[in-house]
């Protein structure tokens, strides 16, 4: 990280009208080639002149060989700001549709007015983590991987035993009318449950009179 900071000497070059406070990505943009997508920085302003307004980022992407391939656009917050206050700067970030494969990282840090027209900045400068980039070549690798995966996955063989109990015949995943009972037990369904049970043919009418199984 300080190789990467020493490379860009005027993000860290405090000018004489500076701003301070504190921000971080509160949601990272998905770099993907031919696509854009969102990204919100949370800035937390907390003091410098009493009112300033035109707040901005300022963003550098490194490795610089990876510029030239994406374009970034920001919205002004558009408002006059007060030291103690938190806001949501808004932007998106367009791959082209060859940026190769590899990690891009966004430093940046703000600009701003007073209501004089003075100019400032923010006296910190911060960095997105390494974001991947995901092209056609990247999608292929995790298909191919993916791919691999569920070729090494064996099926689950479920083995059904005909002569288990109709309760355990049932929860393993046999329909109720195929359930099989033991020689001398018929098959009836519990209407309360759908639940199947086999029982002795002279009880099996009264059930069914009784309306308690089908």
């Amino acid at each position: 990280m300080v190789l990467l900071f020493s490379l860009i000497p005027s993000v860290f070059s405090i000018p004489e009208n500076v701003i301070y406070g504190s921000s971080l990505f509160e949601k990272l943009p998905l770099i993907e080639a031919g696509n854009t997508t969102e990204f919100r920085i949370k800035l937390f302003y907390k003091s410098g002149p009493y009112t300033i307004e035109d707040l901005n980022p300022i963003i550098e992407i490194y490795p610089l060989s990876l510029a030239q391939y994406l374009t970034i656009k920001t919205e002004s917050t558009g408002k006059y700001l007060q030291p103690i206050t938190t806001v949501i700067v808004k932007g998106n970030i367009t791959a082209s549709p060859d940026i190769p494969a590899g990690k891009v990282s966004l430093v940046y840090y703000f600009s701003a007015k007073d209501v004089l027209g003075n100019s400032y900045r923010s006296s910190w400068s911060d960095s997105s983590p390494p974001i991947d980039i995901q092209n056609e070549q990247t999608l292929a690798i995790k298909q191919k991987l993916l791919e691999k995966t569920r070729q090494t996955i064996e099926p689950v063989q479920i083995v059904i035993n005909y002569d288990d109990p109709p309760l355990k015949q049932f929860r393993s995943g046999i329909p109720s009318e195929e359930i099989k009972c033991k020689e001398g037990f018929d098959l009836v369904i519990k209407v309360s449950s759908g639940s199947p049970a086999c029982i002795k043919p002279q009880s099996k009418q009264k059930l069914l009179e009784r309306g308690w199984a089908v």
